[in-house]
């Protein structure tokens, strides 16, 4: 009998052997899957936070390309904005010459067709103005009333009713010459 306990027993423990072995084979995998497992989520993670971090990079770097252009087109309003009030400020302390005044002057008569007109020019040059039209027969009769007006340069001539009227003042002017002007301005001030 003991033969066979011994029997039994080197059975079961060959049993067990077999079992712990298996055992230890699949906790062996199952641990290399884990482990496998848990370096790639580690990995992605890393990937995502690249990615985000890329996507973070892009965004900085977007915003910040909008802030240089934003900047760069307020510099550039500026110095536009900047020499218009220069261009301004030279065209007020500029009278008009005669022969300019006395043609612009026909063509306003002319365009809206009147025969009798009010004037109006920057103050303090009424008489420099009634000086260029003395030898004028035809705008001497139809400019019939003389009024002075807050602007530097020009003139401003209408119907006596009020009805009609052009504005011929240099900051009008200008201000219809802007637009067509702003991109040969653009282009000789910041392509060169």
């Amino acid at each position: 009998m003991e033969n066979i306990g011994e029997a039994v027993i080197d059975k079961v423990n060959k049993e067990a052997k077999i079992i712990i072995d298996s055992a230890k084979k699949e906790a062996a995998i199952d641990i290399e899957m884990a482990n496998k497992e848990r370096q790639l989520k580690l990995v992605r993670t890393e990937q995502n936070k690249l990615q985000e971090a890329d996507e973070e990079s892009s965004r900085i770097s977007s915003r910040a390309s909008i802030e240089m252009r934003q900047n760069l087109v307020a510099v550039k309003a500026e110095v536009v904005n900047n020499i218009i009030e220069k261009v301004k400020n030279k065209l007020a302390h500029t009278p008009m010459h005669r022969k300019a005044f006395i043609t612009l002057v026909k063509e306003a008569i002319e365009a809206i067709k009147i025969e009798k007109a009010r004037i109006y020019v920057p103050n303090g040059d009424t008489q420099r103005i009634k000086g260029y039209i003395q030898d004028e027969i035809e705008l001497n009769s139809a400019i019939v009333e003389f009024k002075e007006g807050d602007f530097a340069g020009g003139f401003i001539i209408e119907d006596l009713d009020g009805l009609l009227r052009i504005d011929n003042t240099y900051t009008t002017r200008m201000e219809m010459l802007l637009p067509s002007m702003m991109p040969e301005i653009n282009r000789e001030l910041f392509q060169s």
